[in-house]
């Protein structure tokens, strides 16, 4: 919860919070009134706790001493003199709010370095002058102990916000790098930002540490990321750094201007949220915040930056060049030797024809017991070994029951204990589990998914089923809206969503027909909405017959491709697995186990 939010939840109860702060006051028409932040006798101080402007709820003023605060927050600061870190824990804690992400996040053991046998940066040797050249005062230096390595390398340390050590990373001169491999990701500068700036609700990330060192010199609290531009793992530091960047409202990006640092920028923003991230542009010839303290950037400039700083355009505007591959993708359609779009089915027989693509919600629809759950996590599992991670909501059936299931799929047989320990660390960081029991609020749990795909940058999620959705039957009007959500969610956050839904019962029973993407139960716009419907049905019939359990599966639609089609699969009940090739044997998904 970001400083905004927590304020904005502390002025619905401005009169409780000021009371609590300073008991000493008393309420005059809609203003608390008391002497000081101390609490002294008089009414110098004034706080806005009423009136018909709620935006000016929390505003204050000390008439006595000139000092103001635009909300509750600060107050707290002020009252308690407190680092806006500490305010927000006292202030959450008043409120009786629960943390999101202390049971969610992954059990990780780092490799923790040992500290750098170095020395101080002496003022007559090679990184002293390498480092004054670059504009840096010695006071700079010192505030970011930076040091000089066995090897003579510039030693820049990567601490926490508390000031624990968890990596380092090392230049040579002129331009050698290393870094410590295994440690745990965080951005670079925290102990000057807690220190030197306790109250900022923004702070600045750069490409560099001597770009963030440059700002903070300038006056801005700046953070660098550790591993440069680029997407994926470059930026599994906001896994690691999420909660510690919640004290800031705006996160200014200030990274260079090349590929890299674009794709840097687009990731970022994509996980931090682009109601927090503003672009910072340099002005030319300055590629980096250090060029620009070389070349007499003054701290005023730099105000109007961010000042002008943009948000990125809304998502719902593009330029039509940005589409270019993917129109080329429709011109080339299945052309093998391109790269598939999207997550493979377990089902290699339908190679590209059915893929699960990003930005797109599928609909499993089918009468109750004709298997939805089981192949939407036969589906998980198998795009699990493709190296992506999932969120599961599964209502209907616990955690641990879930999860069961879902290494019989991977394994393809029965596990040993040990076995099973070593699965469960492989799903460590690729699987989650909306821990829901029967009916979930759909705010509640896509508020958990936006958490989820921000924090964690999971793409894929299995919503089942949407009769455990909180939402009546016949209210179809919510149905929609909920479905809605549910693309708008995928295509912000560039996911899958997999979506169960129970087919209604036709006159003539559930064995007579095979349903249809017009069968399913609810309102008839969520098949419209939603980009692919499959169906499943068990053929109870033919089980009896030849002792198989023969399922149809029929694609009904795609939006996105042309393919459409019904295909028949067995279900195998040891491994939970549904097979286009009975007569093969069972693969593992998961080949890492001894």
């Amino acid at each position: 919860m970001t400083p905004s939010n927590l304020s904005a939840l502390l002025s619905q109860r401005a009169e409780s919070v000021c009371r609590y702060l300073l008991p000493g006051g008393r309420r005059k028409t809609s203003e608390w009134v008391v002497g000081d932040l101390r609490g002294g006798r008089g009414d110098s101080l004034k706080i806005r706790i009423g009136g018909e402007d709620a935006t000016r709820l929390g505003v204050w003023s000390d008439f006595g001493t000139g000092q103001t605060g635009g909300d509750l927050l600060d107050l707290w600061c002020a009252v308690r003199d407190l680092s806006l870190t500490q305010a927000m824990a006292e202030a959450s804690a008043f409120l009786g709010l629960k943390v999101d992400g202390e049971a969610s996040r992954p059990k990780r053991e780092w490799r923790l370095p040992e500290k750098p046998r170095c020395e101080r940066v002496k003022p007559e040797s090679p990184q002293m002058t390498w480092l004054l050249a670059r504009g840096f005062t010695p006071e700079t230096i010192a505030a970011y102990k930076l040091a000089v390595s066995e090897r003579g390398e510039i030693v820049f340390p990567y601490l926490k916000p508390d000031g624990r050590f968890v990596n380092a990373k090392y230049r040579g001169l002129p331009k050698t790098f290393r870094q410590e491999a295994g440690a745990e990701p965080c951005l670079f500068g925290w102990p000057v930002v807690t220190e030197g700036y306790p109250r900022s609700r923004f702070v600045l990330l750069t490409e560099g540490e001597p770009d963030a060192m440059a700002l903070h010199q300038l006056g801005f609290p700046a953070l660098s990321v550790p591993m440069g531009g680029g997407d994926g793992h470059k930026q599994d530091w906001i896994e690691s750094d999420y909660d510690d960047l919640q004290r800031f409202d705006t996160i200014y990006l200030c990274l260079d201007s090349d590929e890299p640092g674009q794709i840097a920028t687009e990731a970022i923003v994509r996980r931090l949220g682009a109601d927090r991230c503003r672009v910072v542009e340099l002005p030319a010839p300055f590629k980096d915040a250090n060029e620009a303290l070389l070349g007499g950037v003054t701290a005023e400039q730099i105000q109007s930056l961010l000042a002008a700083a943009r948000g990125k355009d809304p998502e719902e505007l593009k330029s039509a060049l940005v589409f270019l591959d993917e129109v080329i993708e429709v011109f080339d359609g299945d052309d093998p030797k391109r790269p598939p779009v999207g997550v493979k089915s377990p089902w290699a027989t339908l190679g590209r024809h059915l893929m699960f693509r990003p930005c797109e919600v599928t609909l499993w629809g089918g009468f109750s017991g004709s298997g939805k759950s089981a192949i939407t996590n036969n589906v998980a599992a198998c795009a699990l070994a493709q190296d992506t991670r999932w969120c599961i909501a599964s209502m209907e059936m616990p955690p641990a029951r879930t999860l069961h299931r879902m290494i019989l799929q991977l394994l393809g047989r029965t596990p040993s204990i040990a076995e099973v320990r070593q699965v469960m660390a492989w799903l460590n960081d690729k699987l989650w589990m909306f821990n829901v029991m029967g009916t979930s609020k759909v705010d509640r749990m896509l508020a958990v998914f936006e958490y989820a795909a921000r924090r964690y940058d999971i793409r894929h999620y299995v919503v089942d089923s949407l009769a455990k959705c909180g939402l009546d039957e016949d209210d179809f009007n919510s149905q929609k809206r909920f479905v809605e959500r549910l693309t708008d969610f995928a295509r912000q956050h560039t996911s899958h969503v997999h979506l169960v839904a129970h087919a209604r019962k036709g006159n003539d029973g559930e064995n007579d027909h095979r349903p249809g993407k017009h069968d399913v139960r609810g309102a008839t716009a969520i098949t419209d909405m939603v980009h692919n419907v499959i169906t499943i049905w068990r053929d109870r019939d033919s089980e009896q017959q030849v002792q198989r359990s023969r399922v149809v599966v029929e694609v009904c639609k795609q939006r996105n491709h042309t393919w459409e089609q019904v295909f028949d699969l067995e279900f195998q009940p040891d491994c939970f697995r549904y097979l286009d090739n009975p007569d093969q044997p069972i693969a593992s998904y998961y080949q890492t186990v001894a």
